[in-house]
């Protein structure tokens, strides 16, 4: 016939009775091939993960005539929902030598459902006055299995410090592709006050030993920042007598987030201030033989409780032997 499975064969039948007379007829059988191949089954759809290679069976098939057949495949890609998903669908085709053909089909899905891998900046501390862009802190970076296209954003979470001006941000950085899958990491910020609070110190100045060294008479410091506590401490040299002294008065301003600055007003305390004598006699004329003994006076003095009182003495001849002037001279000393 027209294929080697197909043939016609014409069949002739004789009668033949005892004496040897004969008759025929014609009996025509066509044989014919309509039968595809079947094709064994293939695997039933499957699903795997990208960036793996789907990967088919191999097809087998038999045919009821046992007519030699080819088997070929051709395959079809349908784009997903996303980068990075796509199915596969291969066809294979059995052909017999008569033109016979069957086909079969196996489906392999590609899905993504694999989240990016992001890998955060490093934890950082900066100044108030610095930018808390990513450009100065630093900025997340990610990589994708299937999607080259991963995008990256952020959020921020901020806690108040311990002190006015201080913070902490909780920079969630997120990476997500194409088909949606989403992974996370965490930054921490530290935002510190670290600039000192201004100082401005009162002027050096000099006061007498009776006067108080106290800020309310010496001035004070004063500072820009409201939050700022001022203190001061002192150091005392002693001068070149026991009342007189130069006091270093060291000024500090400490802000709210322990931050410093110090100045310094140098207090230089003075005595130029003479004791009073009392109890000093007034001039008198007396008989010469009427010269009294010397008096006694004492000395108060403004810094010094125990100023020390010296005497001497000198005396002019008179008009004649017996007539002098005596000049008695108590002088009052105190420490300095």
């Amino acid at each position: 016939g027209d294929c080697p499975q197909e043939e016609t064969i014409t069949r002739t039948w004789t009668a033949t009775d005892d004496c040897g007379n004969t008759s025929s007829c014609v009996q025509i059988i066509n044989v014919e091939d309509k039968t595809a191949p079947v094709i064994d089954a293939l695997p039933a759809t499957t699903t795997i993960d990208c960036p793996a290679t789907p990967v088919f069976a191999t097809a087998t098939a038999t045919d009821a005539c046992g007519s030699a057949f080819a088997l070929t495949f051709n395959d079809v890609t349908t784009p997903g929902d996303c980068a990075g998903e796509y199915s596969v669908t291969r066809t294979w085709t059995a052909t017999d030598a008569c033109g016979n053909s069957s086909t079969a089909t196996q489906t392999v899905n590609v899905v993504d459902t694999t989240a990016p891998v992001i890998v955060c900046p490093g934890d950082t501390t900066i100044g108030i006055s610095d930018s808390t862009d990513p450009s100065n802190t630093g900025t997340a970076t990610a990589t994708d299995n299937c999607d080259p296209g991963v995008t990256v954003t952020f959020s921020d979470v901020t806690t108040p410090g311990v002190c006015e001006g201080s913070l902490t941000i909780t920079r969630t950085w997120t990476a997500t592709d194409e088909c949606g899958n989403v992974s996370t990491c965490d930054q921490i910020i530290t935002v510190s006050d670290d600039t000192p609070p201004s100082i401005t110190c009162p002027a050096d100045v000099i006061v007498e030993c009776d006067e108080s060294t106290d800020p309310s008479n010496t001035g004070s410091a004063t500072s820009d920042d409201p939050t700022s506590v001022i203190t001061f401490v002192d150091v005392v040299t002693p001068g070149d007598c026991p009342q007189e002294e130069t006091i270093t008065r060291t000024w500090t301003a400490t802000d709210d987030c322990g931050n410093t600055s110090s100045c310094v007003q140098i207090i230089t305390v003075i005595d130029t201030t003479s004791p009073v004598l009392s109890g000093v006699p007034v001039d008198t004329t007396v008989e010469c033989d009427d010269i009294p003994l010397p008096a006694s006076p004492t000395a108060t003095d403004n810094c010094d409780p125990a100023p020390v009182v010296s005497f001497s003495e000198t005396s002019t001849p008179g008009t004649c032997p017996q007539e002098k002037v005596i000049i008695r001279t108590w002088t009052a000393t105190d420490s300095c």
